[in-house]
């Protein structure tokens, strides 16, 4: 057993046992086999594979000053300093600029000494009486049990330090009075094979069942993979992607949908503005015709006064149907053949409050059908086959609202680790009133949106949306390629 343990021992390992002791730690036999504690570390994790030894990991934490703490170990603490300034009854701004206090330590000062009686508030701040920062100035410089204070105010921060203990076996002490400084053979050569010189070589022996450390190649962030991937779904289905800039006019992301300019989609709390306006194209007009009357399209439009200046704002796109109505006005100007198919999955943003199901920008997929005789059945037809090769096999439509189609549904799937239906996106036929100013006819064109990060939540075992940005190391290097089920 010893000597089929002794052929199979790396050179590091040779190196490093002859050292080990028990109660000693990774850095001391680091220290002791002069090799890096690294090695030593890798050594002694191969070696308690082979049962040469154990492993004992114990963590402790302890506290280190921030950057602002160690700011303040030279300068003194804000309260300090603030109050050292109070030799006699100052404005506010006076003690700002003797004590040299930045704002946020001006609050901090203020708020540690009202608690501690030492100040009066009034048109000017007078002294009470003196406080002594002794504990506070000890626990910066020995923060071995500091108060919890000075970790909320950010001068301190909770450190982990971890310390691995070797226990050497029975058979590690058989091992160390083994012969160790026989030579084999690492590696087979093709120089070896070729002249037949590996007869008269004795190799290590490998026992291939060892768990060895994890090499992690670099790769694309999944969901870029799953974008990929939903890109070239949409692409064997015969679509053209669409491009466009994440900055549009109202114009483009809302005006040209015939989303009305009091809708409250176009708030402040719900879309972000860029503060430069934008500039329209020359038929602007003829959407402005289409909101205030609903010009030549049978309809009476929404009775309302149409603003040029609304209409210049610049945002950031709340959905990628702006490129849709883009790409309506090229086939106009363009002439570009009909029937045709597009798609596009991009980034869009919404002031939305942050929580699990809600991110404020993510990515869209969506896309658009133009052609003579197609219908909500086409459209219907068309959802099922996507959801189906995204492997929701278990899809229905619910009637809903929305201000460009006519008309218009949510798609819902069946989920079934939840058991119940969960709203995906929304889809429907354009309605005359976006269609004919950026055609020049009235065609169906079929449309439908979703959101891309809902749909891969379950291949990737993810519940809280926010974790899908939360730069996790282990996820970014272990996740599975995205795969369709198709």
């Amino acid at each position: 057993m010893t000597e089929k343990l002794v052929k199979s021992l790396s050179p590091t390992e040779k190196n490093v046992l002859p050292h080990v002791a028990t109660g000693q730690t990774i850095e001391e036999l680091a220290q002791q086999a002069r090799v890096q504690p690294v090695e030593a570390m890798r050594a002694c994790q191969f070696l308690s594979n082979k049962k040469v030894l154990t492993l004992k990991k114990q963590e402790t934490q302890g506290y280190i000053l921030t950057a602002t703490g160690e700011d303040v170990v030279k300068r003194g603490l804000p309260e300090e300093r603030f109050l050292a300034a109070l030799d006699k009854p100052r404005s506010l701004k006076e003690i700002q600029q003797k004590a040299g206090l930045e704002r946020d330590e001006i609050n901090a000062a203020i708020g540690a000494l009202k608690k501690a009686g030492a100040i009066q508030m009034g048109a000017v701040i007078e002294k009470i009486k003196d406080v002594s920062f002794e504990e506070k100035q000890a626990a910066l410089k020995n923060p071995s049990n500091p108060p919890k204070e000075l970790i909320d105010r950010g001068l301190l921060e909770k450190t982990t330090s971890t310390t691995h203990t070797i226990t050497l076996t029975e058979l590690g002490k058989a091992l160390q009075n083994a012969d160790l400084s026989k030579d084999y053979a690492e590696r087979l050569t093709h120089e070896d094979l070729k002249t037949g010189a590996w007869k008269d070589k004795e190799f290590r022996h490998y026992d291939v069942t060892t768990p060895v450390p994890r090499i992690h190649f670099g790769r694309r962030h999944f969901v870029q993979d799953a974008i990929s991937s939903i890109k070239e779904l949409w692409v064997e289905m015969g679509f053209q992607e669409m491009h466009g800039t994440m900055t549009q006019t109202a114009f483009w992301d809302l005006d040209a949908l015939f989303v009305p300019q009091d809708h409250p989609a176009r708030e402040m709390q719900d879309t972000f503005y860029l503060t430069k306006p934008g500039t329209l194209p020359e038929w602007w007009q003829d959407i402005k015709a289409i909101h205030e009357t609903g010009a030549n399209t049978g309809s009476t439009g929404w009775q309302t006064p149409f603003s040029k200046e609304e209409s210049q704002k610049v945002l950031l796109r709340t959905h990628t149907t702006a490129l849709s109505a883009q790409m309506l006005r090229r086939i106009k100007e363009e002439n570009l053949p009909l029937p045709a198919k597009y798609f596009s999955v991009a980034k869009v943003f919404r002031n939305e409050t942050l929580d699990w199901k809600h991110l404020f920008e993510f990515h869209q997929v969506e896309g658009i059908v133009v052609g003579e005789g197609l219908s909500l059945a086409d459209l219907i037809g068309l959802q099922k086959e996507f959801y189906k090769r995204m492997g929701f096999t278990d899809v229905r439509f619910r009637p809903a609202y929305f201000p460009y189609v006519e008309p218009g549904a949510e798609v819902e799937v069946y989920h079934p680790g939840r058991q119940q239906w969960v709203e995906l996106g929304g889809m429907g036929v354009l309605r005359p009133e976006v269609v004919i100013p950026l055609l020049g006819k009235d065609i169906p064109v079929l449309a439908w949106g979703l959101g891309m990060e809902r749909i891969i939540t379950d291949y990737y075992d993810i519940t809280d949306l926010r974790h899908i940005y939360d730069n996790d190391l282990e996820r970014l290097r272990t996740e599975p390629a995205y795969q369709e089920e198709h």
